[in-house]
C-alpha cells in the first residue's frame, strides 16, 4: 500500500507501491492496435509501447521498467482520457485478472495524444504480499495468467477504457530481455536477482520517508508545485548504498538530489539470494510530492 504523510505545508508524501480494489462495471471504450509492440533499450529504462486508436484519435500505452521484472510505471495517452480527473478513484485490470486500484493518477498532456496520466504498478492477477509489505519488487511473473491476457483496461468510475493488446506474454518477455541486459549493465547477475528469496528493503521505510518529507524544495512549495522523482540505488550484501541514481525525474533538481541523498544515507537489509545468502541487489522507488 502507499506509504502517506500529511507534513510542513500540508504536503504529502507517497511512495507507490500497487494496490487493488473490486471490480467495477462501467462503460467501455474499446481500442484496437494500430502498430507492433516497439521494445526500447535505454541506458536507465526500458519501454514497452504501441499505438490504439485511429489516426484521428490515436491511444498510446507506454510502459518503463527502472529494473523490476514485475512493476512498472505505466503511461497512457489519447483523447479518450478526456473526462477522467487525477486524484480520483481508478483501477487497472489485466485480462482476466482483478481489478487493482491505482494510487495515484498524475495527468499531464503529451504531443500528439493529448491527455495523459501517468502511474505505477504490478503486472499480475491481484495484489501480492510484496506489494502489501510496501515493496516495489514482485515475485515471479506468472507466464500462464500472461498468455491469458489479451486486454488492459482502466476503470475509473463508469468508464472503462480498453485495449486490445493481443497475448501479453511474448512482449513481457521482449521486455524482461532488456532488464536483464540492464541488470547486467550495473554487474549484476539476472538469473540471482530473479529467484532472490527476499528483495532489499530500508530497515525503516518511516524513518525514510520522515527525511524526505521534511525536506520539500522551497521553490516548489512556493509556486504550489507537485513533483515525482524515479530513484534506483545499488545495495550491497551488507545493506549499504554504494550508488544512487535519478531515473526519470518531473521535479527539480534540488528534489532529485534529496531524495537520492537521503537513500544513500539509509540502512538497508539486503537482498537474499535463493539459497537465503545475502547479495548484492537494487532498490527502486517512485516518490511522489503531493500538495492538499
Amino acid at each position: 500500500m502507499p506509504i502517506r504523510l500529511t507534513i510542513l505545508w500540508s504536503f504529502c508524501l507517497v511512495l507507490l507501491t500497487g494496490g487493488m480494489t473490486a471490480p467495477v462495471r462501467a462503460k467501455e471504450v474499446m481500442l484496437e492496435p494500430a502498430s507492433k509492440w516497439v521494445v526500447n533499450y535505454a541506458d536507465k529504462a526500458c519501454m514497452l509501447l504501441r499505438k490504439f486508436g485511429t489516426d484521428e484519435s490515436p491511444f498510446l500505452l507506454r510502459m518503463h521498467s527502472y529494473g523490476s521484472r514485475n512493476h512498472f510505471e505505466f503511461s497512457l495517452a489519447g483523447k479518450d482520457l478526456n473526462g477522467i480527473r487525477s486524484g480520483t478513484n481508478a483501477g487497472i485490470a489485466f485480462g482476466p485478472g482483478e481489478t487493482l486500484a491505482i494510487d495515484r493518477l498524475q495527468a499531464g498532456n503529451l504531443e500528439g495524444y493529448g491527455k495523459s496520466f501517468l502511474f505505477s504498478g504490478a503486472f499480475e492477477r491481484r495484489k501480492t504480499e510484496f506489494e502489501e509489505e510496501g515493496l516495489t519488487v514482485s515475485p515471479d511473473p506468472d507466464p500462464e495468467f500472461e498468455k491469458a491476457v489479451d486486454r488492459i483496461a482502466l476503470v475509473s468510475g463508469p468508464r472503462r477504457i480498453v485495449l486490445h493488446t493481443g497475448k501479453m506474454d511474448a512482449p513481457l518477455k521482449a521486455m524482461r530481455q532488456c532488464v536483464d541486459a540492464m541488470m547486467e549493465s550495473w554487474g549484476l547477475d539476472p538469473k540471482v536477482q530473479a529467484t532472490l528469496s527476499r528483495p532489499t528493503k530500508p530497515e525503516s521505510v518511516e524513518k525514510m520517508v520522515r527525511r524526505i518529507s521534511a525536506h520539500y524544495p522551497l521553490g516548489m512549495a512556493m509556486t504550489g508545485r507537485q513533483g515525482r522523482v524515479n530513484v534506483r540505488a545499488m545495495i550491497d550484501a551488507q545493506g549499504m548504498p554504494t550508488k544512487c541514481e535519478v531515473t526519470q525525474s518531473y521535479s527539480e533538481r534540488a528534489f532529485d538530489e534529496l531524495a537520492c541523498q537521503i537513500i544513500r544515507e539509509t540502512a538497508f537489509e539486503p537482498a537474499l539470494d535463493a539459497k537465503g545468502q545475502p547479495t548484492p541487489s537494487f532498490y527502486q522507488q517512485t516518490i511522489l510530492y503531493l500538495m492538499h
